[in-house]
This record gives structure tokens, sequence and C-alpha cells, in this order.
């Protein structure tokens, strides 16, 4: 899904197109390249675009839009930048919160939760990954804090793209209708209905989505039906609604946007040379003028925000594809290109944090002393983190496998010092440091399960924490608190084998073949050459 459904002033004053003592914020996301999902051909020329509306055409502070493209779109990433704008922002100021490219759900234990998916989220049981997701749990205690600030947030999701994912149909209905049903007074722009697909074409504006193409179009004034220069949330679902709908007609079905929230709350403004190059843009049916600035032709180097490319392809008349390239291109010459090096190298090498003097940390530390680009440090910073809490999850892995005895190796060779500078390294992001703790937590309730518990209270979409609890109950007798343990498992997982067949012995502890045969039958419908629930199954009835 795309967030929103489907794969679907003149003159020399550069004023922003919003009131007046109010700042504006933007986090700008898109994600194209996925690694274990289909690939989204125009997702992040969207976001590109967008983040162009906001710089180039609205006039919003450069440094208050941040743009996440591919790659470079990580939770931590994007968190750091989200506890940056609620320090700053003010009563009165906004944020633009705009996601293209996938989403899903598959857990049914929270209707109200959504995902939208990262570059390497995995094909199913995403929540095995949870640093690979930007989920509502993610959005709400930043979302949260800026309400209370009263900071008005625009929450633009294009994510409901045609194309299997593990949900299915059903995944993406869930999906966006949670989505709709978030923050109830803030203003959410989704690309179609629940049961609709968000469309793209090669032939709309260079290669689009039908609407994030029509979405800026509107914004940049071609939505101010009245002309009094200000697009309101009216004016935009109508033109939406009249150039998305019978567009979508061509490309294989049905796509009405939707937008939640207050019908005369003002997205923009518009003044009339915008207006008038919006008009030109449509009447080209071309890019905006700020992307065909980019880079013109093959193996050119280009940058984004802070984002450096090199252009891969440029088809005329379709789009262009971006390479992401390292950071390291843009470091100068010399001591710090050579520390900087050294950092990546240790990154690879899975030298995090040891040993002490020619770790990632060490590198990035020294970076930072020696007064290394702040951007690219803040960068570091995140690229670090990443990698520390991926660990934790490579950790859990055998876990979710089946493979206890290999599980309990790794955790006694697990190394605590990746979570505590994870913590280190979160930089007063309390709600990152709660799920680095509830992290923390889990690996040491591994042998008490006191701490278990509140790994679990702080926590409560972490799988791991039921099935080992489940685990506990059923080994000490305890079959009735093992099924409940095991039944949130498998809501938080449906795709996982195992959580069903260790519902289908405690069924069988319990006196109740026939609801253990059910279980073992849908964990051989997940995995039909999984052996243990085949087993299982003709155990029951003595076969």
């Amino acid at each position: 899904m795309k967030w929103i459904h489907g794969i679907a002033g003149a003159g020399l004053c550069l004023v922003s197109v919003f009131a007046r003592g109010q700042s504006t914020y933007g986090l700008v996301i898109g994600v194209a390249d996925y690694a274990y999902h289909p690939k989204l051909t125009f997702a992040d020329k969207d976001a590109v675009e967008f983040y162009f509306y906001l710089k180039e055409a609205a006039h919003v502070d450069a440094s208050r839009v941040s743009l996440f493209l591919n790659a470079m779109a990580t939770r931590e990433k994007i968190g750091e930048k989200f506890h940056r704008i609620v320090g700053e922002a003010h009563e009165g100021d906004r944020l633009f919160i705009y996601f293209s490219g996938h989403g899903d759900t598959e857990q049914s234990a929270r209707t109200d939760n959504f995902f939208l998916l990262l570059g390497r989220a995995p094909a199913k049981n995403y929540l095995t990954r949870p640093g690979e997701l930007l989920d509502k749990q993610f959005f709400d205690g930043y979302i949260q804090a800026l309400i209370q600030k009263k900071v008005s947030i625009i929450f633009i999701c294009d994510a409901c793209h045609a194309g299997s994912l593990a949900g299915g149909e059903t995944g993406k209905r869930v999906n966006t209708g949670a989505i709709m049903g978030s923050w109830q007074h803030e203003i959410k722009l989704l690309s179609c209905l629940p049961d609709q697909a968000s469309w793209m074409s090669p032939k709309l504006g260079g290669g689009r989505s039908l609407f994030s193409y029509y979405l800026v179009l509107g914004m940049k004034g071609l939505a101010d039906r009245d002309g009094d220069g200000k697009v309101s949330v009216s004016e935009l679902q109508t033109y939406l609604n009249d150039k998305v709908g019978p567009d979508a007609k061509a490309y294989g079905g049905p796509q009405q946007p939707e937008i939640v929230g207050q019908k005369e709350f003002v997205v923009s403004r518009t003044w009339p040379a915008m207006v008038s190059e919006a008009r030109q843009q449509y009447q080209a049916n071309s890019p905006s003028e700020e992307y065909k600035r980019l880079a013109p032709i093959p193996g050119a180097k280009t940058k984004v925000a802070n984002n450096p490319f090199v252009v891969k392809n440029d088809i005329v008349g379709e789009t262009r594809e971006f390479l992401e390239i390292d950071p390291w291109n843009a470091v100068a010459e010399g001591y710090l290109k050579s520390v900087y090096y050294s950092f990546k190298e240790k990154i690879e090498a899975g030298s995090l944090v040891l040993p002490q003097d020619n770790s990632a940390y060490y590198y990035y530390t020294l970076f930072k002393r020696s007064g290394g680009d702040s951007a690219l440090t803040m960068d570091m910073r995140t690229t670090l983190q990443t990698t520390l809490l991926t660990t934790f999850d490579d950790l859990l892995d055998p876990l979710y496998g089946g493979d206890t005895a290999t599980f309990a190796t790794a955790v006694k060779g697990y190394n605590p010092l990746n979570l505590a500078m994870a913590d280190t390294l979160a930089s007063g992001d309390t709600l990152m440091a709660r799920q680095i703790e509830a992290r923390t937590l889990l690996l040491r309730g591994f042998s008490d399960t006191a701490l278990l518990r509140q790994s679990i209270a702080l926590d409560s979409l972490c799988p791991a924490g039921y099935l080992e609890f489940g685990r506990v109950h059923l080994a000490t007798g305890q079959p009735r608190e093992a099924l409940d343990d095991f039944e949130m498992y498998v809501q938080l997982l449906p795709n996982e084998e195992h959580g069903y067949n260790y519902l289908g012995l405690v069924y069988q502890v319990l006196g109740q073949p026939k609801a253990a045969s059910e279980a073992f039958k849908k964990a051989l419908s997940i995995n039909p050459s999984f052996a243990p629930a085949r087993e299982n199954l003709k155990n029951i009835f003595g076969d």
C-alpha cells in the first residue's frame, strides 16, 4: 500500500506560503527499492517531488525539511529528525509527514495498528524486524507530543500499491483503515479508500503515482477553486477526486483519495507565479522544473537534500533512476576521509564497540571530536545505532525459527554493550530509549521471567516475549497461561508456523484434540514441509 492505498509571491522575495510567524517542518520518506517486496518504480521520485514542493515552491526553510530515500530511510534516522522537531516546534507550527512506499499489516492483535514498510522489511512476519517498519506505535509518541504543543500535523500516505504482500487484500484494507482512524483531530491525506489500490503510470509527469502527482499540483494552486490564494482540505479533496478517479480507471480499477480532518483547514497558500508554473507543468505533463534540473545524464553525480546519488538511467519522457552513493564521497580529502572510511570498514566487519580503540564507535567519536561535518556526524551516529539494534534482531532469528539450542548459545555469546551503546546514541530521545530498554530487559529476561514481564510492559508488540513466556509456562505445567501467550504470539506473527505448532501442543495438554489438529494444520498451511507439525498431527489420534 502506499500509505494511503495502492501499487499501486511573485518577485524576488521568497516568503513561505504558510502564515507569518509560523514554522513549517517536513519529514519526507520515499521507498522504491525493496529487498523482499515488489519494487516500486516511482515512490522515491514522488518523495523527491514533494520535498521540492516544500523547499522550492513553498519556500520552507531547508533546515526544517528532511528527505529519506530508500536505504537512507531507516527507523533510527527518521526518529532522530522527529525527536528534533518535537524539541524545536512551537504552538501554531505545522509538520508535513509524507510517506510513499509499501504499507501492509499481518497481525490482528491490535486492529488500530498499521505498518509502513522500509527497504529491508521481511517478506512476512514483519514484527521480527521492527527496525524495518514505521508503525503506529513509532509515530504515536512523537505525534502525541506535537499535538500537546498544538502543532498541526498533516499526514500524507501513498502506500497501497497493487502487488502481492503478506497481508493480502485484507492487510491493505486493515492498514488503510487504521491510518484513517489515527489521531482524530489531525489532517490525513490518503491515496485511496481501504478497498482500493494506489496506481502509478510512466506516462504521467515523467513517471509518477497518480495521487502524489496531482497532490503537489493541487497544493501549488490548481485546487484553489475560488482563487483566494488558499487551498483548503475541501478544495484539495474535490480536485483529487476530479483528477485521480478518471485517470485510475485507465490503469485497472477505481481510486478515490480520502482526506480526513477539518474541511476548512488551509493546507497551502499560493501566489500567481506558483499557480502559473503548476499550470505549465500540468499542460506539459512533465516533472517539476526543480526535478528537471537534477543531473541529466547517466553516471553523473547529483544531490537532493543530504542524499547524494549517481544517475543510473535517463529515459526521455519517463523517469530517472537513482543509485544512492556513500556519503564518503562528500568528505574532503585528508584525515577526516580516512577516519570515515575506517568507520565504514568497521561497520561492515561487525566491529561495532570492540576493540575500544579500533571499532565503529571509536571512529565515530574520533570523527565527531575532529570537527567533521555535522550532518555526516549525525548520519554516522544513526547508522551505528541502526547496526547495533540489528544485532539484537539477528539474535532472535533462531528463536523465531524454532532452533532453541542455537538461540541459547547465541544469547550467551551476545555482547550487551551493543544495546548499552545504542542507548547512549539515542541522545535524549526517550521514545527510542524506551524501546532499547525493552530489548535489554528481554535479553536479561530469558533467564528471569520478572524481567521478561517488564519487557512486555514496555513493548507489547515484541513477539519474542510472548513466545518465551509461552515456552516457560508450557514447560512448568501452566498450559492455560501458555495458551494466552501463544495466542498473542500468533496474532503478532500470523505467518509463523512454530507458533501454531506450540498452540497445538498446548491444546493437546488441555485435552482438546480438535483444536490441536486445527493448529497443526494451520502450521502446515504456512509451511507444508514443516515436519514437527506433521508428526504432531499424526500423533493426535495415534496414527
